[in-house]
């Protein structure tokens, strides 16, 4: 990201269509139609001609990702545009790879390397005279150093990065968007100390120590392999800063241009109508208000440079013909004033370590903080955009390095931070520049900018260096005000302007500081506002446990579970919405006062519960007592909780005799427990064997397994259930054995009688599943001839019963009504499996119509 990209102007038409986009919606799908999960295949997108920041591609996206994925989704979506705010793209074969002959490559690149000469020459003017205050009255030192400081540290990281960086047509620039915090770093010595030559020094060190500290954090970053952290950064946050170094920019166009100090109050007011100042900001207010207007015809991506560059040679020829001399004209305040002459090493001989105060560097601190980290947003947005538009690959870390390595230079020599440049890479590589013989000769050109910047200041005319700024800042202001408004939400959009007025009226510090706390803030409304912790509520009436019960307990459950009611949580619940879930709670049983018997609170969906949340959450057991209701919680975890506060063992210690509080840790169980307690309050207790044991002693008689087999078709008589029973052979397994593995053919079924069987879905992160005695297993496979879906094996030593192929096969023709309750028992088996509690976790559609 560059204040320098914003050459050019947004287009008309603010968002255009763009076919390369496509996203998915993630939305639950149990909230909307299966023809609503995919969006549309046209995403809005902002289209401007070059220049533009890269931080357009990665904020106009969703604003439910995160940086890193709003970058990602660019880089699918810019197809190689010229800048992140044009959505057409450049022309795929303008794309084209660079030349591999390295005469021809050198040749053909000379064009690039004049282009990029003529683009440090035009930045470094207007932006070098406003590195210190233009209210420091009577500056002891020449301002035209500022533009030798600009270059310096452009041509430190040119060539750092003409070693160090994976991209062929890198062009580095120093940091302009710090020119705001560096005003404050001035304005603090100025206070301090005084406008003498002593705080310049003061000033040069507060600088140099920001570049250190940059340099110092860039290669950290990136030695650490950390270079993903840099994307975590709420993207609104980024906007409002944006605003405010847009609103200061423009600003410093106006003093720059007139060379008077304004403020926002009347006197500043009345300073921009004197005579001898209007007639000095109105023609460059104009000539940007032309450069608008042009560049919603004009696409061209060299326009607007070329445009800038115009500026000076029209206006000598101007003077030329109203025969006005320059003289005269400096006179006028219309041309900058010669500097005096110095040497070319002032800046460094402005560094005088004896009269520096050390109590202003030490004040100084939370601004050179601040200064690093808004420096620190810049890479995870200019290196993934110059990857898209240009078709290099990058790795985040090793740019990092790169830029630790060229702002540690620089800082080592007194120099400012820098960067690599999008807008400024991209015109480079799109003239055909690169490679190092390339690059090396750029900044040698550069060099000798250095040494002769100064001077060209006396022919620059003021009008020149202050539109430059006033377009640059309204861009700005443009893409974070304007462009942005239907992005976010009311509270993201109040977080950017409250941003933006922050760092125009009280500091970039504050306003950074300011952009910490509402991105905190912002996350907690909209989490009260749209992550509500009750997914929904519903009867037990359709939702069964999966032991298996008798007609008798079913007929009973039938009507018992309809005093059950079970609320489904989400999300994180902390305290800005715990209190929605105990209200929530007490009305639902105010409501349902005497028909509910038992409550149950599933939080087999909530990712974090936060203490006060925990406290909250275990105030319910207290109101569902004041309502005579049981309270089941069900965590969704064998380990409790999702949370560090003592929550389970707050609950367990409430737990008592009366059987009215209860703790599972799924959802299965919980209604296992509360299937028991109904049960146990109509006198029909739950056992481990069929009631037909009590009704008809003689069943008693009969075999475990035949008891066992008779249980899973209870409509059956005995004497059907003891004819499908005579089909099955008896088979002892030794604990550890394989019984069969996934992917085998279905060949039979197997009774389990005793033991303990084990179910395991291979490759699938090891899950398993007992399997208990009474359970018939295998069926589906052998009724529909597929391959097995799991593998079983022998827990511990069991005892099994087998029916095979070849006795079912004989089974259909001798005795067809056998094959039908078997097919029904497999029937009923699967209606469990897809009415099973957990499935009704995620959707309805499980249970049968």
């Amino acid at each position: 990201m560059a204040i320098a990209s914003y050459f050019s102007a947004p287009s008309p038409s603010a968002l255009a269509n763009h076919d390369g986009a496509q996203r998915l919606l993630t939305n639950d799908s149990e909230w909307q139609s299966p023809t609503a999960r995919t969006a549309p295949n046209n995403a809005h997108v902002i289209e401007v001609a070059w220049g533009a920041t890269p931080l357009n591609r990665a904020i106009y996206q969703r604003k439910d990702q995160n940086l890193m994925q709003s970058l990602e989704a660019a880089a699918v979506a810019s197809e190689g545009a010229p800048s992140p705010r044009h959505g057409a793209g450049f022309p795929q074969e303008d794309i084209q790879a660079l030349q591999t002959d390295p005469c021809k490559d050198f040749l053909l690149g000379i064009p690039a390397v004049f282009i990029g000469v003529t683009l440090n020459a035009m930045l470094s003017v207007p932006f070098g005279l406003a590195f210190f205050p233009v209210g420091w009255d009577h500056f002891p030192a020449p301002r035209a150093m500022g533009i030798q400081m600009f270059l310096f540290s452009t041509v430190v990281c040119q060539l750092v990065f003409t070693v160090k960086s994976s991209f062929r047509p890198a062009m580095g620039m120093m940091m302009v968007e710090n020119i705001p915090f560096m005003h404050t770093l001035a304005q603090t010595a100025y206070q301090m100390q005084g406008p003498g030559l002593d705080t310049v020094s003061t000033v040069m060190v507060l600088y140099a120590l920001s570049t250190l500290t940059c340099g110092a954090l860039f290669m950290a970053l990136g030695q650490l392999k950390l270079g993903d952290m840099v994307y975590y950064f709420p993207r609104y946050v980024i906007t409002g800063c944006i605003g405010g170094i847009g609103v200061f920019v423009t600003l410093t166009g106006f003093e720059v241009a007139t060379g008077a100090k304004f403020a926002f109050n009347m006197v500043g007011l009345r300073t921009l109508v004197r005579p001898h100042v209007w007639h000095l900001w109105l023609p460059a207010l104009l000539i940007t208000v032309v450069l608008n207007v042009l560049l919603r015809y004009i696409k061209r991506p060299l326009f607007p440079p070329f445009y800038f560059i115009m500026i000076t040679p029209i206006f000598h020829i101007v003077l030329l013909i109203l025969g006005v001399s320059v003289g005269t004209a400096r006179e006028w305040d219309w041309v900058f004033s010669a500097p005096p002459q110095s040497s070319p090493l002032i800046i460094w001989e402005v560094f005088d370590f004896s009269v520096v105060r050390w109590d202003v560097i030490a004040t100084s601190i939370p601004t050179m903080v601040a200064m690093t980290i808004f420096s620190l947003m810049h890479v995870p947005i200019n290196i993934p955009s110059l990857c898209a538009s240009t078709s290099f690959d990058a790795n985040m870390n090793q740019e990092l390095v790169a830029h630790g390595w060229s702002n540690l230079v620089s800082g080592a020599c007194g120099g400012l931070a820098n960067y690599l440049c999008y807008s400024n890479s991209l015109l480079y590589y799109k003239c055909r520049g690169g490679g190092r013989f390339a690059s090396i000769l750029l900044s040698m050109f550069t060099i000798v900018l250095f040494f002769v910047g100064p001077s060209v200041v006396s022919v620059i005319p003021r009008c020149m260096a202050g539109t430059l700024l006033i377009h640059l800042g309204w861009c700005l202001v443009q893409e974070a005000l304007i462009d942005s408004y239907p992005q976010y939400d009311r509270w993201e959009y109040f977080s950017v302007t409250a941003i933006t007025v922050t760092m125009t009226f009280a500091g970039m510090t504050l306003g950074l500081g300011l952009g910490v706390l509402l991105s905190a803030t912002t996350f907690m409304i909209q989490n009260i506002n749209h992550m509500q912790p009750v997914r929904g509520a519903m009867r037990g009436t359709t939702v069964r446990s999966m032991t298996q019960r008798t007609t008798r307990e079913k007929v009973v459950l039938d009507k018992g579970m309809r005093s059950v009611q079970i609320v489904q949580l989400q999300g994180t619940l902390f305290f800005g919405n715990a209190t929605v879930l105990f209200f929530f709670c007490e009305r639902l049983l105010a409501k349902f006062a005497g028909e509910v018997e038992i409550l149950v609170l599933d939080f087999t969906l909530v990712n974090i519960v936060e203490s006060s949340a925990a406290d909250m959450i275990a105030k319910i057991y207290p109101l569902a007592r004041k309502f005579h209701v049981a309270l089941v919680y069900n965590s969704g975890r064998t380990d409790g909780f999702p949370t560090d506060s003592p929550l389970s063992e707050q609950l367990a210690d409430k737990i008592s005799n009366r059987g009215d509080l209860h703790v599972a840790s799924n959802l299965n169980s919980a209604l296992q427990w509360v299937e028991d307690s109904i049960l146990r309050n109509a006198c029909c207790a739950r056992r481990s064997q069929c009631l037909f044991d009590q009704a008809d002693p003689l069943l008693r008689k009969r075999p475990l397994a035949l008891r066992q087999l008779h249980c899973l078709c209870q409509t059956e008589t005995p004497e059907i259930a003891e004819r499908l029973f005579s089909q099955f052979k008896r088979e002892e397994i030794s604990q550890g054995a394989t019984i069969w593995k996934q992917g085998e053919l279905g060949s039979y079924c197997i009774l389990v009688s005793e033991g303990l069987l084990i179910s395991e879905l291979e490759e699938e992160a090891g899950t398993t599943e007992p399997v208990n005695p009474g359970a018939l297993v295998g069926e589906y496979n052998l009724l529909s001839s597929e391959k097995r879906r799991t593998t079983l094996s022998a827990q511990l030593d069991s005892v099994v019963y087998r029916l095979d192929k070849v006795t079912a096969d004989r089974m259909l023709v001798e005795d067809s009504y056998l094959m039908f309750v078997l097919s029904r028992i497999c029937i009923v088996y699967l209606a469990s499996r897809c009415s099973h509690p957990m499935n009704r976790i995620w959707e309805t559609h499980s249970v049968p119509i």
